[in-house]
């Protein structure tokens, strides 16, 4: 099973920030940079970073509560702890 198959089976998502579409690409990059796309040069989304799938609302607001021992924090701190979810989840070591 890889790790897609087990974040999906956790409830993981196919990321739609910035038309990624779980590509893990950014596509408004194409659009403004035909060139660089051409020459496969494609920026990561901001928001999966390259994984293409974001962990459940649940799963983010679990771990924030966690994080911020029950105060529910601002908008940019919920997103720290989302991007902190994914970049655990991209670093993952193969085959584990």
């Amino acid at each position: 099973m890889t790790r897609v198959d087990r974040l999906r089976a956790d409830g993981w998502e196919d990321c739609e920030y910035e038309e990624c579409n779980g590509s893990g690409i950014a596509a408004h990059f194409c659009e403004e940079s035909r060139d660089r796309c051409a020459r496969g040069e494609h920026p990561e989304c901001s928001n999966c970073q390259g994984l293409g799938l974001v962990p459940p609302d649940g799963m983010v607001y679990a771990a924030t509560r966690k994080v911020f021992r029950g105060v529910m924090p601002a908008g940019f701190q919920i997103e720290r702890v989302r991007a902190g979810l994914v970049a655990a989840a991209r670093w993952e070591a193969p085959g584990e």
